[in-house]
């Protein structure tokens, strides 16, 4: 396979991955279940320069509107509670009709609380300058909010490509992986996507990081000015969520074995020089963020308020050993939840998830299979038995931190599973005490595509054959896009997605 033709494939993976994920946004009515509304509302506030300080944040008036006008009720509530069918758009309605029926719900909804208020900012800022370009292009109401999830769209594009990249700058002679994750990607069928949600920018930023870090950490004279840019990237990836805490310990890691190799070779200025602007310019954002949530809020996190809100309690260290996370079963649940949502997201239609059965099975198997048979691949490396250590392997380093974003990104979800009791909560529950949600962890879903790939590589012995393992992986691709299509049937017809909006 020609430079040309690969570069022209990968073009194609981007731009058929940003016609998905528009259709689907586009298919999709507001407001998700996934706290769509509440950020939304975050987008609104950040699009007028306003970040959220009070302690109890209420709904924005226009967010309050345009919930009231385009929300769809057919997330949280089933057929059997309309005989008549589901109601119809305002907008369909008389004006005067329209007018009443807005001003009763607006009233209401500037009454409810915004528990995703105090989130960290990055994605919101961003989301929120897009917002306030479509008004500035003269954008419609209905169609400034749709333009919100559009910009998905390029940011998935542009995650198709950066996985190519990293893989790439990873294990260059392995045409396998490197064309087999992005091509998987492309076709991901994780609904956070389509929605308006913090989330989605997580990959992106984490990924860019990643190649950043592996290109500054090879290099024999590091640059100041690409240490500076790393730093920053990192602290972004932070403050888009907390969860993403698997990057900066990387990266904490990093800098401190590339200070302790220059501090042994007797070069301490140089290691001085080079890490502390890189982690100076990590620190001060997130510094300062976590600065003024204790000054506003009274913890660091910010999250105290949403804690509260959703009747959270801390559970004491002494307990967490006695969660059901620690046995077997526990932890499968916690496993397989985690895998499955990680690759088809949490949205429902009618109180039912849009899941397949089926095509969970496959997920949480072949992600299992896939991931043991990584490990299993690099073990054999790292003790050089045959054949393995005779074939192109990839970088250790660049393995490394895969491994290391991943697992870290998996034990956050357990730390946070163990630290609470959820009482009253609908989610994590008493009954389900899980922190499942794959979305959280996004930020590492390009190294979770690569072990998934190289342990089916392995599998199939697609090194040595990497077109039929790209047959094999297009015809995945294909059973998931058949499978999502199907799932997704009811909702491109419903009356209040873009296709229908004035």
């Amino acid at each position: 396979m020609t430079d040309k033709f690969e570069a022209r494939l990968v073009v194609a993976l981007c731009l058929i991955a940003a016609a998905r994920v528009f259709f689907f946004s586009a298919a999709f009515p507001f407001f998700g279940n996934v706290d769509e509304s509440a950020h939304v509302d975050l987008v609104v506030k950040y699009s007028r320069g306003y970040v959220p300080r009070e302690l109890v944040e209420r709904y924005d008036t226009e967010t309050a509107r345009l919930v009231a006008r385009y929300q769809t009720l057919e997330y949280v509530q089933q057929p059997s509670r309309f005989p008549m069918g589901f109601p119809r758009p305002l907008w369909e309605a008389s004006p005067e009709v329209e007018r009443r029926a807005l001003s009763s719900r607006v009233a209401q909804l500037e009454e409810r609380a915004n528990h995703e208020a105090h989130s960290p900012p990055s994605y919101y800022a961003f989301a929120g300058l897009g917002y306030r370009l479509g008004k500035f292009l003269g954008l419609s109401e209905g169609q400034g909010l749709y333009g919100i999830r559009f910009l998905n769209a390029p940011l998935f594009a542009l995650l198709v490509w950066l996985a190519y990249r990293f893989c790439r700058n990873g294990c260059p002679r392995r045409q396998d992986l490197y064309l087999g994750v992005p091509l998987v990607l492309a076709f991901l069928p994780q609904d956070v996507f389509y929605s308006v949600n913090s989330d989605v920018l997580s990959p992106v930023l984490f990924t860019a990081s990643l190649i950043v870090l592996l290109s500054w950490w090879h290099r024999e004279r590091p640059a100041i000015h690409l240490g500076v840019w790393l730093g920053f990237l990192v602290a972004a990836t932070f403050l888009v969520k907390f969860t993403n805490i698997a990057l900066a310990l990387v990266f904490g890691v990093a800098l401190a074995l590339m200070a302790w190799r220059w501090i042994e070779e007797g070069r301490t200025a140089r290691a001085l020089l080079t890490v502390a602007p890189a982690a100076l310019a990590a620190l001060v954002p997130v510094g300062a963020w976590l600065v003024r949530n204790l000054g506003l809020f009274g913890d660091l996190s910010g999250m105290g308020p949403k804690i509260e809100e959703l009747g959270w309690t801390r559970r004491p260290a002494a307990e967490w050993l006695s969660h059901p996370i620690f046995t077997p079963r526990g932890f499968w649940t916690f496993w397989d939840g985690v895998l499955r949502t990680l690759w088809r997201g949490e949205l429902v239609w009618h109180l039912k998830r849009l899941a397949s059965p089926v095509a969970d099975a496959f997920y949480t198997f072949s992600s299992t299979v896939g991931l043991i048979a990584a490990g299993t691949a690099w073990g054999m490396e790292r003790r050089r038995v045959p054949p393995v250590a005779a074939a192109p392997t990839v970088r250790t380093d660049f393995r490394a931190v895969v491994w290391a974003s991943v697992a870290l990104s998996v034990l956050c979800l357990m730390v946070l599973s163990i630290s609470f009791d959820y009482n009253r909560s609908y989610y994590p529950s008493e009954a389900h005490p899980f922190f499942t949600s794959g979305r959280l962890i996004a930020g590492a879903l390009v190294p979770f595509l690569f072990l998934w790939v190289e342990g089916l590589s392995l599998l199939l012995r697609g090194r040595e054959r990497v077109k039929p393992l790209l047959v094999v992986l297009a015809s995945i691709c294909l059973a998931i896009t058949v499978s999502e299509v199907l799932l997704t049937r009811p909702v491109i017809s419903n009356p209040y997605n873009w296709f229908h909006v004035p």
